[in-house]
Formats: structure tokens, C-alpha cells, sequence
């Protein structure tokens, strides 16, 4: 996509991006930004639950990805499966569908300054009230994740 000035979009935000790291240098702060994912969601055919858990972003979905993913120290992609479940009309009526936790994760896909890359932070969001709560994985009781849930909204 070609601006009225002549200049491309990935070329206008990467000049964007420069102007604002060097803002964020000079006032010494730091800027969060939130990108959109280059998907058609409305397009998904899942078929089963197994191909929601796939869908894990990844940098290279992001549009403008190269310029993003340069210029920032952290960048993390959050996914829900349960989002993609809910929406898809074939798993309507799959009792493991109406019965799956919502988990949300949180994957660190760069960390300039530690070795956190790749690490998945999990937590369970509470759809309500739009809320999350670190999962606290128990692996002697497989009802931790729920607990966690019931004790922080008690």
C-alpha cells in the first residue's frame, strides 16, 4: 500500500517507529503498542479442538512484522483457543468444547534484554468481568487451574 506522499506503509511506519523510540529515549519512558494479527478469522474452519491449540501467533503474523518486531524489546502474543471454539459452529455441540477452561496464554516471542523467548505464561480469563488470573498448575489435582479461578473472585 502506496501513501499519497509516495511512500509505502511499511516504510511510514518503520520512519513512525524511529521518531517514537527516539522520543521514548529522550523522555526515558517506555511506549507499549498493541498490532493486529494479519488473520482472516472469519474465515476459520475448525474442525476440531486440536487445530485451535495451532493457532498460536507467531511474529511473522503481524502486520508490518519486520518493523515491529525490530525496534521493540519485548513483544508478546497472546491466545485464547476457547476464542476460536466459541465461534466455530461445527464444534457447537462437542461436549469437550462446552466443557474446555478458557485459558488464556501469553507467549514471549522476544526478549532483547533475557533469555525469556518462547517461555508461555497462562492464565485463566474470567469472561465476565474481562479478567485473568495466573493458573497455578497442580499436578496432583487436574481441577487447579478451576480453583484458581473460584478462590480470586471469592
Amino acid at each position: 500500500m502506496v501513501s499519497d506522499s509516495g511512500v509505502s506503509s511499511a516504510v511510514s511506519i518503520e520512519n513512525n517507529l524511529n521518531k517514537l523510540e527516539q522520543l521514548a529515549k529522550e523522555e526515558n519512558v517506555h511506549i507499549l503498542g498493541v498490532v493486529q494479527l494479519k488473520r482472516e478469522t472469519g474465515s476459520l474452519q475448525l474442525t476440531s479442538i486440536e487445530q485451535a491449540e495451532e493457532m498460536r501467533p507467531s511474529a511473522n503474523e503481524l502486520k508490518n512484522s519486520s518493523a515491529y518486531f525490530e525496534k521493540c524489546s519485548i513483544c508478546l502474543a497472546c491466545h485464547r483457543p476457547k476464542y476460536y471454539v466459541d465461534r466455530t459452529a461445527a464444534l457447537a455441540n462437542d461436549p469437550a468444547a462446552q466443557t474446555m477452561e478458557d485459558i488464556m496464554e501469553v507467549q514471549i516471542l522476544k526478549d532483547r534484554n533475557g533469555g525469556n523467548a518462547g517461555k508461555i505464561l497462562r492464565y485463566v480469563f474470567d469472561g465476565e468481568y474481562y479478567r485473568v488470573f495466573p493458573v497455578i498448575d497442580d499436578p496432583d489435582d487436574p481441577d487447579s487451574k478451576l480453583k484458581k479461578l473460584q478462590e480470586a473472585t471469592v
